[in-house]
């Protein structure tokens, strides 16, 4: 099979611990791009953070941000935004459980508490064109998000190290049938709109770019990383995914910090 797209997971699957893509990955992507093979980076990461990792594969590269909820591919812009009610049920069950949350569009982070300035979005922006750089607003009220968002906000993280009333919220809020709920990690979940996932936006890029769906490769480490897996001609699950993850997949690779989309790349683009 000769194929044409590649969608990649970012955190936990193209970049290793240090936040930064390994060498071995960018070469293997170049590559795989100088024979044609079209490159999207899908991640929970906001639009405009992702698209700083562009500076290192190439601009003909495609992202899509915020979990599928939100990219832009020359004029057209595709956008799933989390109204006020949704937004308003989110805040007051993080407020519930005194987790933080994120609510996130791509270029702006509406935060119920103080962001560390470590953080990895934030030591980004700082590093992006101005016309680029993300808005953080912090230690917000419920009013303060609603008025801030002006139907921007396409996503909420929600996180904590108490993983006990992580999982309860995360039981709790996909009960409501108007969100998509999914995890990136033990400490955290995702809210959506419904009907938005990776993979939803996996299949409109791919109209988009008229590739059919056996001919993508998706790459990725975790839940919120399985509807494109599934949705793929091949499905691959990164070697330092849950085992349930790797288990609905079509090959496991190597581990992020072992490159291993670029063994994935290597065996399945560039017969190498």
């Amino acid at each position: 099979m000769k194929y044409k797209l590649v969608c990649i997971d970012m955190d936990g699957t193209l970049l290793d611990k240090k936040f930064s893509i390994p060498e071995d990955n960018i070469r293997s992507l170049k590559e795989a791009m100088e024979q044609g093979v079209q490159v999207a980076l899908v991640t929970g990461r906001p639009y405009n953070i992702a698209s700083y990792f562009k500076k290192y594969l190439g601009e003909n590269v495609s992202v899509i941000g915020t979990n599928g909820t939100y990219f832009k591919i020359g004029d057209v812009e595709y956008k799933k935004s989390l109204n006020s009610d949704e937004i308003a049920t989110i805040y007051e069950l993080a407020t519930k459980y005194n987790l933080s949350a994120h609510f996130k569009g791509y270029d702006m982070v509406i935060s119920n508490h103080k962001i560390d300035e470590n953080q990895a979005e934030k030591k980004i922006s700082a590093s992006l064109p101005v016309e680029n750089q993300m808005k953080f607003f912090e230690e917000c009220s419920l009013q303060d998000a609603l008025e801030c968002h002006q139907d921007h906000i396409m996503k909420c993280l929600i996180f904590s190290d108490d993983l006990d009333a992580v999982a309860k919220a995360k039981a709790e809020l996909k009960q409501y049938d108007n969100l998509e709920v999914v995890s990136s990690h033990l400490n955290n979940f995702e809210a959506m709109p419904i009907g938005t996932s990776k993979g939803l936006a996996v299949k409109q890029l791919c109209e988009m770019l008229h590739v059919q769906p056996e001919e993508v490769i998706c790459i990725g480490d975790n839940e919120n990383d399985l509807s494109m897996i599934k949705f793929a001609g091949l499905g691959i699950a990164m070697g330092n995914a849950p085992e349930a993850i790797q288990a609905q997949a079509d090959f496991v690779t190597d581990t992020n910090i072992n490159c291993g989309v670029a063994k994935a790349i290597d065996r399945f683009i560039l017969n190498k």
